[in-house]
């Protein structure tokens, strides 16, 4: 059987999928994410070297508030969790690509970003940051310090100090 070397899959109508059934398309969401975990262990484990997912687009950001944010809040939960099952098991080339001038503008001009607190835009700032391979600093009272801490960035004391050699010491 010839394997292809590159596969790439568009997510799409998993909302749907849940409106059929009569359950909420946070639902349908959930279960996409679950059937794409099993499609990256596959592809893998079958010779696949390059899987390309296009799992949010800009038309995505028209949908309500609510949904926009559970789909951030499930892709960054996703990868968190997965994020270290995926290295043991050979896959580290993990990148990510999008419209980099969308939200923050500022976010590719820097070298770091710091994230105070959930307040701050996460968990949208956290995905551009990925996409940019900025490394992000929080604080110790951050919401999202156990999310970042060795995996994506660092923690530092909520001070201007430690803040600032924080910055110093992701360059």
């Amino acid at each position: 059987m010839n394997i292809p070397k590159h596969v790439a899959i568009i997510m799409d109508g998993n909302g749907r999928w849940a409106t059929k059934r009569n359950l909420s398309r946070s639902i349908g969401h959930l279960e996409g994410s679950k059937t794409l975990k099993k499609i990256v262990e596959y592809a893998f484990s079958n010779g696949i070297e390059i899987l390309s997912v296009f799992a949010f687009s800009t038309e995505n950001f028209k949908r309500s508030k609510e949904e926009v944010n559970y789909l951030m809040n499930l892709f960054v939960k996703m990868f968190k969790d997965y994020f270290d099952e995926l290295n043991e098991k050979g896959i580290k080339n993990i990148h990510f690509l999008g419209k980099k001038s969308n939200p923050y503008k500022y976010l590719k001009k820097s070298s770091a970003f710091v994230l105070s607190s959930v307040r701050e835009g996460y968990p949208v700032v956290f995905i551009e940051a990925m996409i940019l391979n900025i490394p992000i600093i929080t604080t110790d009272v951050s919401d999202a310090k156990e999310d970042i801490d060795g995996k994506f960035g660092i923690v530092v004391k909520n001070d201007d100090e430690s803040i600032y050699k924080g910055m110093k010491k992701s360059k």
